[in-house]
């Protein structure tokens, strides 16, 4: 996303956080016609993998109070347009889900997260297959704690693995009485 891109989409925001909470229904006719604005700048400028969902939640948002009355709760309608709006204005901002993604394009690699139930010989068998090909398996109770709880531990020994394997057997079935 280039920086006047990044600009305009700040402009947005600015001028519909100014809108007034305390709202007439020209005030939200303004604010209706900014979203609208940016709606087709979204459409036209924007190349970013969360364009079509920003563009997808103004328009769920502008059908909304096209089906609301403007004679009641004005000031309840004006805070949905104006957070809508400005939640849908940072998700392109953050660019979250193109990093999500190149993050994940990065962080490929040749481990492999082992979740087992108490069948050893299956687990030991998994992981000598998973060496043979060349990846590393991970299991989390050969690893050291190292201070951690369990849920620190599987959290940053997870976040390592690129894919995972879950290995279930009879041994693992729970029975829940009625």
């Amino acid at each position: 996303m280039t920086n006047k891109v990044k600009q305009d989409l700040t402009n947005f925001k600015v001028k519909i956080s100014e809108l007034s909470n305390y709202s007439s229904e020209e005030n939200i006719e303004n604010a209706i016609s900014i979203i609208k604005q940016l709606s087709t700048y979204i459409f036209v400028n924007i190349k970013s993998a969360n364009r079509e969902k920003a563009y997808e939640e103004l328009q769920i948002l502008l059908n909304w109070i096209n089906e609301q009355s403007f004679e009641e709760d004005n000031h309840a309608k004006m805070i949905i347009l104006k957070e809508n709006a400005v939640s849908s204005i940072e998700l392109l901002l953050s660019d979250r889900e193109d990093k999500t993604l190149a993050d994940l394009k990065k962080k490929r690699n040749n481990n492999i997260f082992i979740v087992h139930g108490h069948k050893n010989e299956m687990k030991l068998a998994v992981s000598a297959v998973i060496k043979k090909l060349g990846l590393e398996p991970i299991i989390l109770h050969e690893l050291p704690d190292k201070n951690r709880t369990i849920i620190e531990k599987f959290e940053e020994e997870a976040e390592k693995a690129s894919f995972a394997i879950v290995l279930i057997s009879p041994d693992d079935e729970v029975d829940v009485e009625k």
